[in-house]
């Protein structure tokens, strides 16, 4: 268990708090991120859950590993493969793999 609460506002505003980051994935789930971990809302708690491809992250933890794969530049962090994307927001990390 991640948290639990039954005030979904006051859960958004811990969150905030705490750094992590809301991930809109699509209108049926909703993650959150913090420091390289994924979390899902369950019920009233938040639970750790695989990181979900595709999705776009503003920042990557400070230990996460640099490779270079066919010319591309590539970061690792707990197993999951990032590549670097721009978006209008700015330079974003796109999950594209799982070394599991």
């Amino acid at each position: 268990m991640f948290l639990s609460t039954k005030n979904g506002w006051q859960t958004s505003i811990l969150l905030f708090l705490l750094g992590i980051v809301f991930v809109p994935i699509n209108l049926t789930v909703s993650y959150y991120y913090y420091e390289g971990i994924y979390y899902e809302k369950s019920g009233a708690e938040y639970v750790v859950v695989d990181a979900p491809q595709d999705v776009l992250v503003a920042h990557l933890p400070e230990d996460a590993d640099e490779i270079t794969v066919d010319g591309k530049r590539y970061f690792v962090y707990d197993n999951i493969v990032y590549s670097i994307v721009t978006t209008p927001d700015g330079k974003r990390f796109k999950v594209v793999g799982d070394l599991n």
